[in-house]
């Protein structure tokens, strides 16, 4: 849909954590408006403990206790960002957050769909570049390692760090770069169907 209002057929697409496999449920369901994935720490497989172990308490608090949600929303919404370095923003932000759609957002997350199944992410046709971050268990390496395994051609780099992207983005910013180039190069899916 939102391609659609865009009015682009086609795009590269990415996301880091959910994100990443929002972008993965795309390639799956609509493949041929994929140019190329960008795929940075995906929530597969091994990181379902630690990810049960850091919804769960918060699942409950916003389901028994929804007031203690809305009581941090309500003290964090009239602080100003623009005032805030970065990161004292992101914290913020993360405070400023309804109690019904984070409790049905935690539980999506916990009883839902996480991600493509491992036999429908091997069908992945597009380029892929897998990011994975070392030493974080929300994100294992081993989901991204994991990834990179299945689909097919699908390039994997190491982070040399969790925040490296944020603090020193400029490696993974140019691998990026040059990915999404190359993607957008490369005949898409279409015209080489077209031409077989």
């Amino acid at each position: 849909a939102l391609l659609d209002h865009l009015g682009a057929p086609q795009a590269v697409l990415g996301g880091t954590s959910l994100g990443a496999n929002v972008a993965l449920e795309v390639a799956v369901s609509a493949p041929e408006r994929v140019r190329g994935l960008l795929v940075e720490a995906p929530v597969l497989d091994n990181a379902l403990e630690a990810g049960l172990l850091a919804a769960s308490p918060l699942l409950l608090t916003t389901r028994v206790l929804p007031f203690t949600l809305d009581a941090a929303r309500l003290l964090s919404r009239p602080v100003p960002r623009s005032l805030l370095p970065f990161w004292a923003g992101v914290a913020v932000d993360v405070l400023d957050q309804r109690s019904g759609p984070t409790a049905a957002l935690l539980h999506g997350l916990l009883f839902g769909r996480l991600a493509p199944r491992s036999r429908e992410r091997r069908q992945i046709a597009a380029p892929t570049l897998v990011v994975g971050h070392p030493r974080d268990p929300l994100h294992p390496t081993s989901d991204a390692d994991l990834l990179a395994s299945e689909v097919p051609g699908a390039e994997l780099v190491r982070a040399r760090g969790v925040l490296e992207w944020r603090l020193r983005p400029e490696r993974l910013t140019n691998v990026a770069i040059g990915f999404c180039q190359s993607s957008w190069r490369a005949p898409s899916r279409r015209r080489r169907a077209a031409g077989r």
